[in-house]
C-alpha cells in the first residue's frame, strides 16, 4: 500500500478512501502534516496524529512510497502556499475516484479527487489538485484547470471552462461559460455569461458584486 499524508487540516473524504481500499488496498493514511496553531487538537483529527509541520515534507518527499493530498479547504488560498512547498520537493500527489465513477474518456490530473455521486462526460479535462464534492456533475468537452474547488450537487454544462483557482459555490449551474482565474461563484447562482478573473457573483442569473479579494 501507499502512504498518504494530509496536508492541512479540514475536511478530508475518508470514505472515498476506505471505499478505493474496499476494492483494492491501496492507501494507508499516515496522519497530517499541519503547522500546528490549535490547541485543542491534541495531536490527533479524526484518529489520526498530526506528524509534524510542513518543514517534514521535504524528508518525507524523499521515501517514493509517500504520496500527499492536500486537505479539501486548503486548495483556496492558504492551500496554494502549502501547494509551493509541495511543489518544490517534488512530492507524489494522491488522485483520488470512487470505483463507482467512470472516468472513461476523461483526463484526470494528479491530485484531484472525485468522490461518489460525481457524473463526468466525456473528453473532458480536469486539472491538477482539483477538488469536486459530493453528487456533481461535469458535462462533456469541460475544461477545469488545476486548483478548482467544485462544490457539492452543482452542475457544470457542456463545453464551459473554469480557469484557475476558482470556487464554484453548492448547488450553482454553470451554462457554457468561462468562469475566470480566481473567481468566486456564490451558492446556487446560475451563471449564464462569462465571469471575469478575480470576480464574485450571486443569484439567479449570477451578477457580479465584488472582486474577490483572494483569488
Amino acid at each position: 500500500m501507499k502512504n498518504l499524508y494530509i496536508v492541512g487540516i479540514s475536511y478530508v473524504d475518508f470514505k472515498l478512501i476506505d471505499a478505493i481500499n474496499r476494492v483494492e488496498p491501496t492507501w494507508n493514511v499516515k496522519g497530517f502534516i499541519h503547522n500546528p496553531r490549535y490547541k485543542y487538537y491534541k495531536g490527533y483529527l479524526c484518529g489520526y496524529p498530526i506528524v509534524g509541520g510542513t518543514k517534514w515534507i521535504s524528508e518525507l518527499a524523499k521515501d517514493k512510497d509517500n504520496y500527499f493530498l492536500r486537505a479539501h479547504s486548503h486548495v483556496l488560498l492558504r492551500g496554494r502556499k502549502y501547494a509551493k512547498k509541495l511543489q518544490s520537493n517534488d512530492c507524489q500527489m494522491a488522485t483520488l475516484v470512487h470505483p463507482s465513477v467512470d472516468v472513461n474518456r476523461v483526463t484526470i490530473g494528479v491530485g484531484t479527487v472525485l468522490p461518489e455521486g460525481s457524473v463526468v462526460g466525456q473528453n473532458t479535462k480536469i486539472g491538477n489538485n482539483v477538488i469536486v464534492r459530493l453528487n456533481s456533475t461535469i458535462s462533456h468537452d469541460v475544461t477545469v484547470e488545476d486548483d478548482v474547488y467544485i462544490s457539492p450537487r452543482t452542475i457544470i454544462g457542456g463545453r464551459s471552462v473554469l480557469k484557475k483557482g476558482c470556487f464554484i459555490g453548492m448547488g450553482a449551474v454553470v451554462m457554457n461559460v468561462t468562469v475566470g482565474e480566481g473567481a468566486f461563484v456564490g451558492a446556487g447562482a446560475v451563471v449564464i455569461k462569462d465571469v471575469p478573473p478575480k470576480t464574485v457573483v450571486v443569484g439567479v442569473p449570477a451578477k457580479p458584486i465584488v472582486r474577490n479579494p483572494n483569488p
